[in-house]
This record gives C-alpha cells, sequence and structure tokens, in this order.
C-alpha cells in the first residue's frame, strides 16, 4: 500500500507504505532498500534543504523527523490523522491534518501554528516556486492556493472526486558561474561570496565551490593567503559543508580533476543543493590573512 513518494536531493525516490509501516529507498537503478522502518501508517513524506525526511504517521498522528542517517525523533504532536507533507524553502514543514480540516505549520525547531482552517478533509500539500501552497481537499473535491499569509483562492471546484495527494511540476534550478577576489583579515572580516540557486524541484543541481589562495601568486597577487578553507551555509545559516584542503574532502565531495585547485592547501567541494541562497564563507587556516578568491561553478 504505496501512499507518500518523494525524491532527496541526489535523486533518489522515497516510498511511504502504509501498511507495512516502511520508508523504501529506490536508488537511480531501481534497487530497494529500506530507509526507516516501524513506522505507524505512514503517508505523506518531504525532504528538507538538509536532508532530513518528515513523516506523516496517520495512525501515530504525528510527525516523524528522519535524518540522513536513519536515525528517528519525534517532530510535531497534537495532530488529528495527518495525510501529506510540504517543507517551504525556510524549512517550515506543513501538514495537512485531514482529522481537524487545518494545515498546520511547524517551524524549524518544532514551533506549531495554525495556517489555514475550514477545510473538509485536506490531504495532499505541495509549494509552487512563488511560495504558494497548494491543497487538495479530499472531503469536498476542490484544489485551493494559499499565499504566504493564508488567504485562500480556489484553483479547482467539485471537479474532482475525493482528490488525495497532488504535485506541482518544479521549475528547473538554475545558477550562474560566479567569482570574487578579497582580502581575509580576522575572524570579523571574512571573505564572504552570497549565491542564489534558482528553482524549487527535489533534485538538487550539482555545483563546484573552490577557495584558493597560494596558487594566486602566479597572476601576480602579492600577499595570497596561504592556507585557505571554505564553509557553505544556507539562508537560515546552517553549515551545508566544510572544508580545509580539497583533497581531504569527503568522497561524494570531492571535486574531479578538471576543477581540482593547483595547490593542496586550497579548499574546493563538490555539493548537490536545491533552490535556495547560499554563502561560501572564506577564512584561514589558524586566523591567517590575505588575499583569497571564492568561485562558485555550476557544473552537469
Amino acid at each position: 500500500s504505496p501512499v507518500g513518494v518523494t525524491f532527496d536531493a541526489t535523486g533518489n525516490l522515497f516510498v511511504s507504505t502504509s501498511g507495512d509501516g516502511v520508508i523504501h529507498k529506490f536508488a537511480s537503478d531501481g534497487s530497494r532498500t529500506p530507509f526507516a522502518i516501524q513506522l505507524n501508517q505512514p503517508a505523506g513524506i518531504a525532504f528538507d534543504s538538509l536532508g532530513n525526511l518528515f513523516v506523516a504517521e496517520f495512525a501515530g498522528n504525528v510527525i516523524t523527523k528522519i535524518t540522513p542517517s536513519g536515525s528517528k525523533s519525534t517532530f510535531g504532536i497534537g495532530l488529528n490523522f495527518p495525510s501529506g507533507v510540504a517543507v517551504d524553502a525556510a524549512n517550515n514543514v506543513f501538514v495537512a491534518d485531514s482529522g481537524s480540516g487545518s494545515i498546520v505549520k511547524f517551524t524549524p525547531a518544532g514551533t506549531r501554528s495554525v495556517f489555514a482552517t475550514g477545510l473538509s478533509r485536506p490531504y495532499g500539500v505541495a509549494f509552487e516556486q512563488e511560495g504558494t501552497l497548494v491543497v487538495s481537499d479530499n472531503g469536498n473535491g476542490s484544489t485551493f492556493r494559499f499565499a504566504a499569509d493564508g488567504s485562500r483562492t480556489t484553483i479547482f471546484s467539485s471537479e474532482f472526486n475525493t482528490p488525495q495527494f497532488l504535485a506541482v511540476e518544479p521549475a528547473n534550478h538554475t545558477m550562474l558561474n560566479m567569482s570574487t577576489r578579497g582580502f581575509v583579515g580576522d575572524s570579523q572580516h571574512l571573505l564572504i561570496a552570497g549565491f542564489i540557486i534558482g528553482g524549487n524541484g527535489p533534485v538538487g543541481t550539482t555545483v563546484v565551490i573552490r577557495a584558493l589562495g597560494p596558487s594566486l601568486a602566479a597572476g601576480g597577487v602579492s600577499d595570497p593567503l596561504q592556507n585557505p578553507i571554505v564553509g557553505v551555509r544556507d539562508a537560515q545559516g546552517n553549515l551545508v559543508a566544510f572544508n580545509d584542503n580539497w583533497n581531504d574532502a569527503p568522497p561524494d565531495q570531492k571535486v574531479g580533476a578538471a576543477l581540482a585547485p593547483s595547490n593542496a592547501n586550497e579548499s574546493a567541494l563538490r555539493l548537490i543543493l536545491r533552490g535556495g541562497s547560499f554563502t561560501a564563507v572564506v577564512a584561514g587556516v589558524n586566523g591567517g590573512t590575505g588575499t583569497a578568491l571564492v568561485e562558485v561553478y555550476h557544473t552537469p
């Protein structure tokens, strides 16, 4: 009895099966492994930008959070037959609470509020690129659109027979290459480069972030940063990844030969990111100072 489906940022498919209480993970080659077990009729599932999976346990009346390593914890309580789950760009979790006829919002810290009421039996929820929330109301056959302030408009009315879950066609992820050079000083004067990845699809896009220093001397820079480090953070300030010396990056974050820095002390990361705002922060090892170059490439 498969119910909920979603993709992670790398393109793996996750499916909830309510009958056996399992979340299944399907790789791109179709191979299947259990990702989480012993859930109480899991229904809607959705990932946040940090790779955490949120599961609506329909019979358990809770939202369960599952980390990328598979660790489970209770994230949201006090629900009444929760069905659909959607996560916005700020990692707020929205739940179609079918038993109460409402849409419940949880902040990333788990603080609960009611986003919308007056629905008959909401099941499916999904975000559009503009940040509007689309809801399918199983009880009256309608589909609604909610703005950020909670105001509601009707997309379809009584044109479906008990609609359940839904999906919105995502906008493709887009980003242009960028680079900037500057002086890296103490901890209050770091080199910070902001970049934005457009689109709202569940599968991310690949970028390479490099922090160069020693190799700049060949271009005539007299004071290059001798040992740069780079950290990437999302719009909420969460650390997405960190690197000191590109060749020491984890295998799934190590850059290929084409974009590998020429100096072993320089830093680089290969990341798969979903749409959103990010910053690449460059500092010097042990408080080192000097001129550095930070680059962001969109790669196939």
